[in-house]
């Protein structure tokens, strides 16, 4: 094979899509502003519960709100790889126990083969 560009089919560009550790741009959108909303969250109770005035450390507050979000989609994006790949490993048995019922049927398959 030539050092070219290796062409994949669209089922094998679907499967490396599906266990990449990459998160679509929906997808990180949505959870960075979940991530907001979690983040904005305490400023509500330093202010409403505390009665602390945003004039006089909205600097600092936006600053956490900011690390937040980012370390919690940091950490999104870092376990999505992760339970993906445990979810494979549980169905990995089913998929065997599957194909291995599958090839047991065809009596022209080889043992090697299976």
């Amino acid at each position: 094979m030539s050092k070219g560009a290796v062409k994949f089919t669209k089922e094998d560009e679907l499967l490396l899509k599906d266990f990449s550790s990459a998160v679509s741009k929906k997808n990180q959108v949505v959870f960075y502003g979940i991530s907001s909303f979690v983040g904005i969250t305490p400023i509500y109770l330093f202010y409403g519960a505390h009665q602390m005035e945003i004039s006089d450390s909205w600097f600092i507050w936006i600053a956490a709100a900011v690390g937040v979000a980012y370390l919690l989609a940091l950490s999104y994006k870092n376990m999505k790889h992760v339970l993906k790949h445990q979810i494979v490993i549980k169905r990995g048995d089913a998929i065997a126990r599957e194909m291995n019922r599958l090839l047991a049927d065809d009596k022209r398959c080889r043992k090697r083969k299976r």
